[in-house]
Order: structure tokens, then sequence, then C-alpha cells
């Protein structure tokens, strides 16, 4: 067995780039990006309907000149939509364009028609073209062009304007997505998941074959702090076990995707997560009724760095709370403003 430390780092990739980065962790294929390769694997992921990747990369859109109503009408369209506290900006990721366009009923009807004079639908397509690296996989701007109303001139959406991640940080940072590899064990990626809100991408056990080369023929395990030094040898005494079980069972024929079942909570797992900052910092709330006063912590750090947590989801979060502190204190602060 091969024990690591958890940690955490930044995603600083964007675009189709970040999309390839996030997607090839669940087969640990990071090593075959090179320069040129993200297109080709975001297509092919396309084609082969795995969508769920493409949640984890925004579009940003100032619409601070738009009418507040068709802003509000668009929002209709996708609970996935996220808007800034002023209304002014408003972020979709590549999953939601799709989205919208296959699974909304609306869309549906509007994508039928060309030239649809629906200011929806117009707004829509605007977007769409405003998001050149993912609209390029699925349509030539000629193409999308065609779906507008008088195209890019048309005077509701004249003033629809793409701005980059940094923009979004500095006009409406509770909208930016933020992005965080975490290295940790699968027990604690079990409670990472909850947060329903945010996205997440993780190495695969199904597709993970730890008895390669590339794995160094063993698991990689992610040791706790035990009370007791003596317990540490019960720990390692099954680990042991397990790893030469699951090693047994591949050469016996078994798939990785079988042989998992033996693997233990303490197996590393990389995974990524995706949540606007807003979601990251979250808030302590009280609702007060006649008959109960509820407290409630929403949010990953007000949730996952509380005392009760677990001593290891504890260890994770306060990595996420320094690295964003250290990024992003002045956009933060902004946020809690609001609240």
């Amino acid at each position: 067995m091969n024990i690591v430390d958890a940690n955490v780092e930044l995603c600083s990739a964007h675009d189709l780039e970040k999309i390839e980065l996030i997607g090839k962790v669940c087969t640990k294929q990071e090593h075959t990006i090179k320069p040129g390769t993200a297109k080709t694997f975001c297509r092919n992921r396309l084609i082969d309907g795995h969508t769920a990747i493409f949640e984890h990369e925004y579009v940003y859109f100032d619409v601070s000149d738009v009418n507040k109503d068709f802003v509000l009408d668009f929002m209709n369209l996708s609970p996935y939509i996220r808007i800034s506290y002023d209304l002014n900006f408003i972020a979709l990721s590549y999953r939601t364009f799709l989205d919208i366009m296959y699974n909304s009923r609306a869309m549906k009807h509007h994508m039928n028609f060309i030239n649809y004079p629906n200011t929806v639908s117009d707004m829509f397509y605007v977007m769409l073209y405003g998001a050149t690296e993912f609209s390029n996989l699925l349509y030539n701007n000629f193409d999308i062009l065609c779906k507008i109303p008088n195209g890019l001139k048309n005077r509701l959406f004249a003033n629809i304007i793409p701005i980059c991640f940094e923009d979004a940080l500095e006009l409406c940072p509770e909208i930016a997505l933020i992005t965080f590899k975490i290295t940790t064990d699968r027990g604690v990626t079990h409670e990472l998941v909850r947060h329903r809100y945010m996205s997440f991408m993780q190495e695969s056990t199904r597709w993970c074959n730890y008895s390669k080369d590339k794995f160094s023929n063993s698991i990689s395990i992610i040791m706790p702090e035990f009370k007791n030094e003596d317990d540490n040898s019960i720990w390692a005494d099954a680990i042991v076990t397990s790893e030469a079980n699951y090693m047994e069972l591949i050469n016996n024929g078994e798939t990785a995707q079988i042989a998992r079942s033996i693997l233990p909570n303490a197996t590393k797992s990389d995974i990524y997560v995706s949540g606007t900052l807003d979601m990251w910092i979250g808030e302590e709330i009280e609702m007060q009724f006649p008959n109960i006063t509820i407290r409630e912590n929403k949010g990953f750090l007000p949730l996952r760095n509380h005392s009760h947590a677990h001593p290891q989801m504890i260890e994770v979060a306060k990595k996420i709370d320094n690295i964003l502190n250290e990024n992003y204190s002045e956009q933060i602060n902004r946020i809690k403003s609001y609240k």
C-alpha cells in the first residue's frame, strides 16, 4: 500500500482545457493531456452522452442593459442558471446550455423554428453565440445566427456582453465558479457529494485498475489520525489484507469494477468539486416559527468546517478556507455584506 496525504489544490484551468482535465480524473488519464487535445476529448464526451463534466465551466454575461422582465423570464428556463444579487449578471455552465436545448419543453418548441420571434429563445441563442469555445462543438457561428432574428443586432439583446472569469470575480463574485481538486479518502468523498448544488467528478474505482503499473501495482491510502498509537497496526493489517485480496481477485480474472467492492473507505481518491463562491462560503441561518426555531449551516464551509464534522473533512475544509481567503478575501467580504 502507498500512504498519501490529504491535499487541496485550486484549479486554474478554464474553457475546454478545464473540462478535459476534470474529465480525465475518472480514469486517471491526466498524463495523456497535450496541447490541442481538449477539443477532441470534449467532442467525444458529447457524442458518448457523458455531459456531467460540462457542469464544471461557466460562461458569464453582463445583462445590466437588458429588460429585467426578459431576464426573469429567461431564468425560468433552468434552475441551474445563476444570477447575481443585483440581477445584472448571468452565468450558465456548458451543461446548462445542453439541458436547456434538449430538456426544456419551451426550448424544444423554440429550436424547431428558425428565426422564431421569441425573446427567451433569442436571448438564449445570443448567449450560446457568446460561449464560443463550447458552441463551436455544436454549431458553426452562422447556424446560431440563423436562430436569432436580425442576428446579434436584435435591439432587445444587443447589450448582452460576455465577460471573462476575472471580470466575473470583480463584478459578480457570488456566481463566480471556483473549482478545487481534493485528494482525500472515499469516506470523505461520500460526504462531499452530499452538497447537491455543487458539481463533482471523481477518480473511478470502476475504471482504475490498481494492479496496473501506472498505479505502482498498489492501492493508495489516506491514513486517519488514531487516538491510540497501537491502533495504527490494527488499521494497517486491515488495509494490507484488503489490498492483497483485491489483487488476488484481479489476478483471478475479475474486473476492477467487481474487485473494488473490498476496497476500504480509506482508499485515496481525487475528486474535483465546483461551486460558486457563494456556495463555498455559505452562511449560518436561523428561521423562527411560532412553534420552533431552526438553526442550520448552509453551504460548504459552515457545515464542513464545523466542530461536529468528521476530522478528516475538517482538515479538507480548513485547507479550502485558507485558499479561498488567500485568493478571494475581498470578494468574500462583498458577498457576506449582502447577507
